[in-house]
């Protein structure tokens, strides 16, 4: 058995195992795996290994490590974003004051005008 582990949000292993010891008592049989079961059984694996995921739940390795590369397939590991507008105020103890507005390296800025 997996170890459980306590993170906020995330089923334990053995809180996934009931879930599909539950559906497979009550499912006809040949019915899918519903999409729900399916998004417990990912994040369970994604937490401990696919391995040891498919071996507790009883399902096919494979199938369960096809359906974690196409979820992660669907994630974008960069996402670029354009330069970012804002408008800083700044003064210095000495009362001398500054505001800019645009696209600009903020802790640049600071360090040059507080220099």
């Amino acid at each position: 058995m997996l170890p459980a582990k306590k993170e906020k949000g995330v089923p334990t292993p053995e809180a996934v195992q009931d879930l599909f010891e539950t559906w497979r008592k009550e499912r006809n049989p040949r019915d899918p795996i519903p999409a729900a079961l399916w998004d417990a059984a990912i994040a369970l694996a994604g937490r401990h290994s696919a391995y040891k995921t498919a071996r507790l739940l009883r399902l096919n390795y494979n199938a369960l490590k096809a359906r974690m590369e196409a979820r992660a397939e669907g994630v974008p590991s960069f996402i670029e974003i354009g330069a970012l507008s804002a408008t800083v105020e700044m003064t210095k103890p000495t009362g001398e004051e500054m505001r800019i507005a645009g696209a600009f390296n903020v802790a640049e800025l600071v360090r040059i005008f507080l220099g």
